[in-house]
């Protein structure tokens, strides 16, 4: 997992709405009485704990297994975000059913009106407008062949992708030349330009999103890949696999020989 990117993307309004929401439980579980607490400081669980450590050391377990398999660091702080509002409603169920209830009803309403964060910040990527553009640039007639591109194919309604991007930004400012470019078009929007280069982009699609290397106007390699029958190859993507799998310091270097 990498860290990439400025730390002020983390000040969007999406982790700070998100903060106050959990800021908001702390304010509930400081001024509640004690008799509404007192489920949550039982120590009769499978520890002589109280069951509010209890949980919430459960939870730390499981959030330490998942750090290692993230494979960015925006994955990892959703993951995070994720467990922490499942913690907040399950302290409340013993607290007051009442209260959990309208956190539910805030869940809601923020998963349909806020949107998850995008990245602002800097790169070496070029946005394809559309298919054409694609084609002018990477495979058409016109397109330069000693040009190798690195695209990043995404649907602007799929969380991972916006995840990924600070990854491939960062990949982009380090590793783009002349001769190696880095690309992003949204196959969600071109749905033939997603079947041409067999990316399904429907609600449970494990392609996305999908990195493709073009060289010499031909697609050759790609993750996640297809396996010998044809079938998609879950594949853990993480800017160290990124690197090795489309060898991008041996080409940096081959830049500088």
């Amino acid at each position: 997992m990498c860290c990439s990117g400025t730390f002020s993307r983390y000040f969007q309004r999406f982790y700070v709405i998100n903060a106050l929401v959990l800021a908001l439980y702390v304010t509930i579980r400081l001024t509640v009485g004690p008799v509404r607490i007192s489920h949550l400081q039982r120590t009769d669980g499978w520890t002589t704990l109280p069951k509010e450590w209890e949980i919430s050391l459960s939870l730390l377990v499981v959030l330490a297994s998942r750090y290692r398999n993230a494979p960015t660091v925006d994955h990892y702080v959703m993951t995070v975000i994720l467990f922490l509002k499942t913690l907040v409603l399950i302290f409340l169920f013993y607290i007051d059913l009442r209260y959990m209830v309208w956190f539910m009803i805030l869940y809601l309403v923020m998963f349909l009106l806020l949107k998850g964060p995008r990245y602002t910040g800097p790169h070496a990527i070029h946005h394809f407008l559309n298919p054409k553009d694609f084609e002018d640039s990477v495979t058409g007639a016109n397109a330069d062949g000693s040009v190798v591109w690195l695209i990043l194919a995404v649907a602007e309604w799929n969380e991972s992708c916006h995840s990924f991007l600070p990854v491939f930004a960062e990949l982009s400012l380090r590793y783009s030349t002349d001769q190696l470019k880095f690309g992003r078009i949204d196959v969600g929007v071109y749905p033939e330009l997603a079947e041409v280069y067999k990316i399904d982009t429907g609600g449970t699609s494990s392609q996305l999103p999908s990195f493709l290397l073009f060289e010499k106007k031909e697609e050759t390699r790609r993750l996640p890949p297809f396996n010998s029958n044809g079938k998609v190859v879950k594949t853990l993507i993480t800017k160290e696999g990124l690197i090795q799998v489309f060898q991008l310091d041996r080409r940096l270097l081959s830049k500088d020989e």
